[in-house]
């Protein structure tokens, strides 16, 4: 075994037709490949309630052929039924009705993964009730339920593909959100059990649910746990959960593979929850499917399928005219994922940015209360201190100013991260406007 030391490299992002080749990891030379596509944040809730009783039509536009004619399609079910009441947590509870679950059967989708912050919204008997309806309706699950660590396998055509879907701990402090239901991604059993799993196939997907939201590079933190998934055998990652699309990188292994990272598809049927539509971030209403193509025991090409998030009417495929603006936009955001100091640059200048225009504030107004007896404050502590996508910034915010380094993250970052809020940056011009979404 080559037991180098693993380094990134570029991906080569160009315009393939009506889609974007991500990379091209083997000669492709399969007459017909078997094709899995992977979705992001699915919830019928909000502007989509009526999803269910919707046509795949309606919803995913000229897309809506392409999940159905996929081998195997995956979609993030980021929702839940209710239970015994919703659980409390500092985010929303999402609740859906059961006839989500057979309405995404019957748009193609085969598998959902429920390792995320909302499908324990209302405790464990709305999980129970969601694992019951899945089943019934014929969806397969993974990342949830009494072995959540427990891997899915496919045989497609001569590959056989395995499956593993993790989410980080998130925001609710009760028991039942980040307990034994749910794959918890920082678990000691995650490596071992990668390897393992990847023994027992030939193309192993991980998927994962994560990171800071609405940022457009992920946080370094995440960054370095998604490079050693790979590390350990997964063939691909896939992330969603920051509501943006960001960009990716080539892993290259201590064994020599190489390793397609990409850490968020965005949005995909999901409505962030903002009060008016101007605090609604740039690029909430982009995003894209992930198509591989596996022959021979391989993945041979990653492919992105971008699209635009028109409010309640759905997503649509970004027009053909405006393709290469899309390469250029995820190049942009993938440029600097090859090189680790790099991603630990835009960490800082994230941290400067977003404790000084909302993390200091709020930091101050939940300590007050929360000493002044208030018991709802304890709730946004508690998550701030058991949450690492809240408490890697809080931590690192302290730190830089300790000692004496806030504010003097790299200025050229801090500017493209005020251009990108802006929607100047990487593309002045690109992407869904706000008062489509």
């Amino acid at each position: 075994m080559d037991t180098s030391t693993p380094y990134n490299r570029a991906a080569s992002i160009v315009q393939e037709r009506e889609r974007i080749r991500f990379c091209q990891t083997h000669e492709s030379t399969a007459t017909d490949p078997k094709r899995v596509l992977v979705a992001g944040d699915w919830a019928s809730c909000r502007c989509y309630a009526d999803a269910a009783a919707r046509a795949a039509s309606s919803l995913y536009g000229d897309y809506a052929q392409t999940i159905q004619d996929a081998d195997l399609a995956i979609v993030n079910f980021e929702c839940g039924l209710a239970g015994d009441g919703p659980v409390r947590k500092e985010g929303p509870n999402l609740e859906v009705t059961p006839e989500s679950i057979p309405a995404l059967r019957e748009h193609g989708f085969r598998l959902a993964t429920l390792a995320n912050n909302h499908t324990v919204d209302f405790g464990r008997s709305g999980l129970d009730a969601l694992l019951a309806r899945c089943d019934a309706a014929g969806m397969d699950v993974v990342g949830a339920g009494d072995d959540p660590y427990r891997p899915v396998y496919y045989d497609l055509g001569d590959t056989k593909v395995g499956i593993l879907n993790y989410v980080e701990p998130m925001e609710a402090p009760v028991p039942t959100h980040t307990g034994s239901e749910l794959a918890n991604a920082f678990d000691i059993r995650v490596m071992h059990e990668i390897t393992r799993t990847r023994a027992e196939c030939d193309v192993l997907l991980v998927i994962i649910h994560g990171a800071r939201e609405y940022v457009p590079v992920p946080s370094y933190y995440w960054y370095s746990y998604a490079l050693r998934l790979a590390d350990a055998g997964a063939d691909i990652v896939i992330g969603h959960h920051p509501h943006v699309p960001q960009g990716g990188t080539l892993r290259v292994t201590p064994d020599g593979r190489t390793v397609p990272v990409l850490y968020s598809t965005g949005n995909f049927i999901f409505r962030p929850a903002m009060p008016v539509p101007e605090q609604i971030p740039p690029h909430t209403g982009d995003g894209y499917l992930v198509e591989l193509s596996i022959a021979k025991k391989r993945i041979e090409a990653v492919h992105l399928l971008p699209y635009g998030i028109h409010g309640g009417e759905g997503i649509r495929p970004v027009p053909t005219e405006d393709l290469e603006r899309f390469c250029h936009f995820i190049r942009e955001l993938s440029r600097d994922l090859q090189d680790p100091s790099r991603v630990e640059a835009w960490f800082d200048a994230v941290v400067d940015y977003q404790w000084e225009k909302h993390y200091a504030g709020r930091f101050q107004r939940f300590t007050e209360k929360f000493f002044a007896g208030d018991i709802e404050a304890l709730r946004w502590v508690r998550s701030h201190h058991r949450s690492p996508t809240h408490y890697e910034l809080v931590d690192r915010a302290l730190m830089r100013i300790q000692h004496g380094l806030f504010g003097t993250s790299d200025r050229e970052l801090r500017e493209r991260l005020s251009s990108w809020y802006a929607g100047s940056w990487p593309c002045a011009g690109f992407g869904t406007p706000i008062a489509d979404q």
